[in-house]
């Protein structure tokens, strides 16, 4: 069963934005314990019931005045998941002061200012999580109910556009290049793309997106990794695994504060998805049913399952199966689930204060005791070593043991 808490309170610790939790249009917790205790009457409000009421099945985004944001989504016992309040641009002072007389909020309270991408990634997580149906963030923001004649192109924009790129002589950069860049990705050629990174390709000037510098670097990198991520798909790599590095990136993309630190993304984007296309070709010889065993693990880390799962899964016996994991893999598919749970287990020791036993538990494992054993095996220390040696400063300050 999902232990929706401990998920929104581990989400909240990566992604710093305030979720709270409902069942039957009642409010049960939220995960900022200073927004919980002031902010009663928001999550009690007929804004709340209205979201919790518009629910058909998707998740969605709802924008307020003054762009202010709140993500919805509901599980199928009716369990619902509240991101927000976030503004997507600061909000003036006046702009604060009308949204907590509004909700009756004390003056403390602020409202955190984040990207669109990153709560429509948080949401599409969430669902995923509550209701094992994965929707790309680009389908929620879609679905928002912007104005249509505010993003329409007029003669007049086309004229003053092509009149200022004609004063300014600006390039753009070579569709030759591009295209050069895209194909040694779908080669998996890593070599190509470390020499064509030497040169100032991402430096080049380009048509105007945005009007603010910062903003027009981040659009140039969303749509270089839109177009990394089809051509490490064209190169064979599996769908899900190539949206899965493009969310991330784009993530990180919509976090920059500088355009320097975008354009190292972008680089650091191309090689990552010019490395998995290279991956997926030196093993692409490896057995069909070890990829599909390694999937049904991917997937299920967080679940109870037996190797005869995996084998029913996969419509394969499970004798056969463990003997040809471990002839291709060189270990068992036992170690191989528990180094890969394992792998999890560091990442939560890392980035939240959940107790040791809740993790053990999370992870599947029959007892605490267990858990540490196995991790110790793996990691070479114990679990609360590991935690104390490698966790972040900002998450030890609630600590559980």
């Amino acid at each position: 069963m999902l232990d929706i808490k401990f998920m929104l309170s581990s989400l909240y610790a990566v992604y710093n934005v305030p979720m709270s939790c409902f069942e039957e249009q009642e409010f049960i917790f939220s995960t900022d314990s200073e927004f919980e205790i002031n902010n009663s009457s928001i999550y009690n409000s007929k804004l709340i019931k209205n979201l919790i009421k518009e629910w058909d099945g998707s998740p969605f985004l709802k924008l307020e005045k003054n762009n202010v944001m709140y993500g919805v989504c509901q599980d199928p016992n009716k369990t619902v998941c509240v991101v927000g309040p976030v503004a997507l641009n600061p909000l003036t002072s006046e702009q604060l002061y009308d949204y907590q007389v509004e909700h009756n909020l004390p003056k403390k309270i602020q409202i955190q200012c984040t990207s669109i991408v990153k709560v429509a990634a948080l949401l599409a997580l969430l669902h995923w999580e509550m209701n094992g149906i994965k929707f790309n963030f680009y389908q929620i923001i879609e679905q928002l109910n912007l104005d249509p004649e505010h993003d329409k192109i007029t003669e007049k924009d086309l004229f003053d556009y092509s009149f200022q790129n004609s004063e300014q002589s600006k390039d753009s950069i070579s569709p030759s290049i591009e295209k050069k860049i895209l194909n040694a990705i779908s080669r998996g050629d890593l070599e190509t793309i470390k020499t064509m990174l030497a040169k100032p390709y991402l430096n080049e000037r380009v048509g105007q997106m945005a009007s603010n510098v910062l903003k027009q670097t981040e659009y140039i990198a969303v749509s270089g990794i839109t177009l990394f991520t089809r051509a490490a798909i064209d190169g064979g790599v599996n769908f899900e695994e190539a949206y899965n590095l493009s969310d991330l990136y784009i993530q990180k993309v919509s976090a920059a504060k500088d355009e320097l630190r975008i354009y190292e993304i972008i680089k650091n984007a191309s090689l990552d998805f010019c490395s998995i296309v290279q991956n997926f070709k030196e093993k692409k010889y490896e057995s069909k049913y070890i990829r599909q065993c390694k999937q049904y693990v991917e997937k299920h880390l967080f679940k109870r399952f037996s190797l005869a799962d995996i084998a029913d899964e996969i419509s394969i016996n499970k004798c056969y199966l463990t003997n040809q994991f471990s002839k291709q893999e060189g270990t068992s598919l036992k170690k191989y689930i528990h180094k890969e749970r394992i792998k999890a287990a560091q990442n939560m020791l890392k980035f939240s204060n959940q107790p040791i036993s809740v993790i053990a538990n999370y992870l599947c494992f029959d007892s605490q005791s267990h858990f540490g054993a196995v991790f110790k095996s793996i990691v070479g220390m114990t679990p609360q070593n590991y935690r104390m040696k490698n966790m972040l400063v900002s998450s030890q300050k609630n600590l559980e043991v």
